[in-house]
């Protein structure tokens, strides 16, 4: 961390690398379908921020995104358990939909893209984009202008066994692999400060002093700005998604939606701030790549424009005095 750290462990120098190596870090390269990985444009800087940091590297990222996607099908079960509406045990339903989500996150898809079936659990996706939906008025864009774009229609029948379709807001999560403890603390110090309350080390074995692994996972995550609705019901055997709500419904849900993306911004711009700060108190990265958080650009432009202003008065007081002199001339 400072001079007279000792050097990494090479594990980590290795695994770092080698996800470095996988990572499309050129703005101009970003393709969402890219099998190497890409990282979500809207972050961008914060990751190039975060690996810039010798000790640290970004493993798994997603900007933040809205979502419409179908649980998993339903599977037959003993009568005498209790299940969730897929027909599994809730907390095995919710573990194989946490485990398709999560996947995406990996995937670091970009704004707007419809995926196909599949993933772990047997979800689908209906919608997808990391960008805060722009809100039109419903009566110039026609009355199922939100069940379209979600790729949902308005059939009335839809059988007893149709699976749920859900509308969610899922914040920023980043999942950075740390050298050491040491890397680790300031790190999960700065995203609890920003306002990611869950945040945190994902291995407890972490915590022993002879831990000799590939580093240390830091997970940052808040719930505090989390959106979720079930708004419709699909029917594998017809393959059609069918909405249960108002179309009113859905537009107040999409407006809240870009609420959680403008708070999904202000707590990212934290963020920035707290490593930011974090790497000069510690002296995480010295000579690492550094970005222009808002008060420095802020600050920035001021200077700018008090160094505009100081020459333009300047220029003007030089004008007068050259007028003065003409006139001096001309009255001579």
């Amino acid at each position: 961390m400072t001079s007279g750290a000792s050097p990494l462990p090479p594990r980590f120098l290795t695994k770092k690398n080698s996800i470095l190596s996988q990572l499309a870090l050129d703005p101009s390269d970003y393709d969402d379908k890219s099998p190497k990985g890409s990282v979500d444009a809207q972050i961008f800087d914060l990751i190039r921020l975060i690996n810039g940091v010798e000790g640290w590297v970004t493993t798994s990222s997603c900007a933040g995104r809205v979502a419409v996607f179908v649980e998993g099908p339903k599977k037959e079960v003993p009568s005498n358990r209790s299940t969730s509406n897929s027909g599994e045990p809730p907390d095995k339903q919710f573990d194989k939909d946490a485990a398709f989500l999560a996947d995406v996150d990996r995937e670091g898809t970009g704004s707007e893209v419809k995926t196909a079936p599949g993933g772990k659990g047997g979800g689908r996706w209906l919608f997808v984009s990391h960008d805060p939906p722009d809100v039109p008025d419903l009566q110039e864009v026609g009355s199922e202008f939100w069940t379209q774009k979600f790729g949902m229609s308005r059939n009335g029948d839809v059988p007893s066994s149709a699976r749920l379709i859900h509308l969610t807001y899922s914040p920023l999560i980043l999942h950075v692999l740390c050298a050491t403890l040491d890397y680790a603390k300031p790190l999960l110090a700065a995203a609890i400060n920003a306002g990611f309350r869950e945040s945190g080390v994902q291995s407890l074995k972490a915590l022993d002093p002879d831990y000799d692994g590939d580093g240390v996972m830091v997970a940052i995550r808040t719930n505090g700005i989390v959106f979720e609705s079930v708004i419709g019901l699909y029917d594998p055997c017809r393959d059609s998604a069918a909405a249960i709500v108002s179309e009113e419904y859905l537009a107040m849900c999409t407006g809240i939606v870009g609420e959680r993306f403008r708070w999904n911004e202000v707590r990212k711009e934290r963020l920035v701030q707290e490593i930011v700060g974090a790497m000069k108190r510690t002296r995480l990265a010295e000579g690492a790549k550094q970005i222009e958080t808002k008060d420095d650009r802020r600050q920035r432009k001021r200077q700018e424009g008090l160094a505009r202003q100081k020459k333009q008065q300047a220029a003007q007081k030089e004008a007068n005095v050259s007028q003065q002199t003409d006139n001096v001339e001309d009255h001579d």
